[in-house]
């Protein structure tokens, strides 16, 4: 908390660049948090992920062809929104998008989760799988700018690998 963060086991220490004590608690306090929403968001879109699939195989009879053409609509909706939005968003500004994210996905997962029974065809799943990738991209890109604004160049490399375990452990 004084601008100081230990470098390894041997207990050592290095200084924050522009480190100032009380800003550098706050800020890898805003780290955790990303950390844990990270951890929590793919813990819900892991869920997802294995429910929709399974939902149309044994609802539909959907055939292998069809259940990978469900992850194409989830992440080309994704990685289409991601190109879109994520400028828009930096010149916006991010730090509230997460919280609409949030939002947006449990509008999207809490009706999949009640009525997913109701899904009459392959369509409507692939309809479900596209909503939850594009409103993933509100959530991802405009948090992962907020990590990178909350971390200083010398530790953003910790930072990320940080997010990253956390965020995998959620798909555990």
């Amino acid at each position: 908390s004084d601008g100081v963060l230990p470098t390894g086991s041997s207990g050592a220490t290095r200084a924050v660049p522009g480190g100032s004590g009380e800003r550098d608690v706050l800020l890898r306090r805003g780290r955790i948090r990303i950390y844990a929403l990270g951890t929590l968001m793919d813990a819900v879109t892991a869920g997802f992920a294995l429910t929709v699939p399974a939902c149309a195989e044994k609802q539909l009879g959907a055939s292998a062809a069809e259940l990978g053409y469900l992850g194409t609509a989830f992440m080309g909706a994704y990685a289409l929104t991601c190109l879109s939005f994520s400028g828009w968003s930096d010149r916006v500004g991010s730090r509230s998008f997460p919280r609409a994210g949030l939002l947006l996905v449990a509008l999207v997962v809490l009706p999949v989760t009640l009525f997913a029974q109701s899904l009459q065809s392959v369509g409507a799943f692939y309809l479900t799988n596209a909503a939850y990738g594009l409103v993933l991209a509100f959530f991802w890109p405009p948090l992962m700018r907020q990590l990178s604004l909350m971390s200083p160049g010398a530790i953003l490399w910790r930072s990320l690998g940080a997010f990253n375990f956390s965020w995998a452990i959620g798909i555990l």
